[in-house]
């Protein structure tokens, strides 16, 4: 992740450069469509890189932001409710990541 620009804040007088993300970094959104509210969300789940956040997205069929996480070619997302063993998992087919700068993915669990 880098800066487009060699701008001196605040000197330069400008508040706002954009943030190149590399090709190696993706974006996730969540939308929960389901019946369950989710509490734990899985990125790259059963990868060397895997992450666990335990938070709660609720199922109001609102895109919630979530982070950056690195970018693989098989990168999973698994949304889980611990509390009623639910989980909807999306493979890197699921995630259409282009490989692209500045990619994002959203994870729609109905």
């Amino acid at each position: 992740m880098t800066w487009n620009s060699s701008v001196t804040f605040p000197s330069s007088g400008v508040s706002n450069v954009p943030m190149t993300i590399s090709k190696d970094f993706f974006f996730l959104q969540v939308k929960n469509n389901s019946v369950r509210n989710i509490n734990h969300v899985l990125v790259n789940y059963q990868l060397q890189s895997g992450t666990t956040e335990g938070l709660l997205i609720p199922n109001d069929q609102y895109i919630y932001n979530l982070e950056y996480y690195k970018a693989y070619s098989n990168s999973n997302v698994r949304l889980e409710n611990t509390e009623a063993t639910w989980h909807w998992q999306f493979e890197s087919s699921h995630l259409k990541l282009p490989f692209t700068q500045n990619q994002s993915a959203t994870s729609n669990a109905n």
